[in-house]
């Protein structure tokens, strides 16, 4: 799969306050050729998301890992080979003072 075949297939649209950079990165609005990607069940949350793309309604773009995580009888995942890669950091909210996230935080190594 690449990503023009996206024209093809039809994604959710979320109901979730998904950022918008992320939302694009994963399911653009686009092809690479400029043909809309369509639009179908709306979901608000990520297992509203997979008991959609269960029922056959939609597909979803998402990292690599969640094939590990998220196994389920008869659901396929299908690499997109012209997808940049996914990276990932850590976030928190700022009111949160949980000594236990600072501390994750302060072990994880960020110099990559």
């Amino acid at each position: 799969m690449v990503l023009e075949d996206y024209g093809d297939l039809v994604f959710p649209t979320h109901r979730s306050p998904i950022p918008a950079t992320m939302e694009t990165f994963f399911q653009p609005v686009r092809t690479p050729s400029g043909r809309p990607v369509p639009r179908g069940a709306e979901v608000d949350t990520w297992d509203d998301l997979l008991k959609a793309v269960h029922s056959g309604h939609v597909v979803v773009a998402t990292a690599a890992e969640a094939a590990r995580f998220y196994p389920w009888p008869n659901r396929a995942y299908a690499p997109v080979r012209d997808a940049p890669p996914v990276r990932w950091t850590l976030a928190w909210r700022t009111d949160d003072h949980n000594p236990l996230i600072r501390d994750l935080a302060n072990t994880v190594d960020t110099s990559s």
